[in-house]
């Protein structure tokens, strides 16, 4: 295999691994935004739910580790709103909900870049293969003549 061939191989080989370490970065980044998303969504879900709700009916409420407690509920039309920096505040919940869509549809563009980005990767990553396997087939061919 020439010096040519051997940088341009190891060069391949290089921006591959870069690619693959990028593409895994990404698939995680995008594993989570779809959670996220599916917890916007389950909230929006609920909320909704909660409009038919009246003064004292009885709800189970999450409180971590698969455990639910029963309570009679105060205010369906208030919810405590997370707005980031362990802030959060009185919102009502229609407008609960107004936020909340416009979350999800800002997770549902992310995610979409984010796929996009897989499948370009994706397509790199296929050429640079393609790429190093010809460099490789030329040394072995070079090699078999020798």
């Amino acid at each position: 295999m020439t010096e040519k061939k051997e940088a341009d191989l190891q060069a391949a080989l290089v921006q591959f691994e870069a690619g693959k370490k990028q593409l895994e970065a990404l698939i995680k980044q995008g594993r989570m935004m779809e959670g996220a998303l599916a917890e916007t969504n389950a909230t929006i879900e609920t909320l909704e739910n909660l409009k038919t709700a009246k003064k004292g009916d009885e709800i189970l409420v999450p409180i971590g580790s698969d455990c639910l407690i029963s309570a009679s509920l105060k205010d369906a039309g208030s919810v405590i709103f997370g707005v980031g920096a362990k802030v959060s505040v009185d919102k009502k919940a229609e407008d609960a909900i107004k936020v909340l869509k416009e979350r999800a549809a800002e997770l549902e563009r992310a995610l979409s870049q984010a796929q996009q980005g897989i499948i370009s990767l994706n397509g790199q990553l296929e050429e640079l293969n393609h790429r190093a396997q010809h460099l490789m087939g030329g040394a072995h061919t070079g090699h078999d003549h020798d």
